[in-house]
């Protein structure tokens, strides 16, 4: 079935579940010292995103 096929209340379960999803990567990144920002991006509907490890520097 293709996105346009569904049902608004399946459009929205699935985005619950990609939600729940992105949230426990999140999560797991985070953890492990890797932050994640987005962004919207510069067309509609799109988001970006950039990756980065913040690490400490003895002075």
């Amino acid at each position: 079935m293709s996105i346009k096929e569904k049902t608004d209340a399946e459009l929205v379960a699935d985005a619950r579940q990609l939600t729940e999803e992105s949230n426990r990567l999140h999560r797991e990144v985070a953890r492990r010292g890797i932050t994640i920002d987005w962004v919207y991006g510069e067309t509609p509907g799109t988001i970006d995103y950039k990756y980065s490890r913040v690490t400490t520097e003895s002075l």
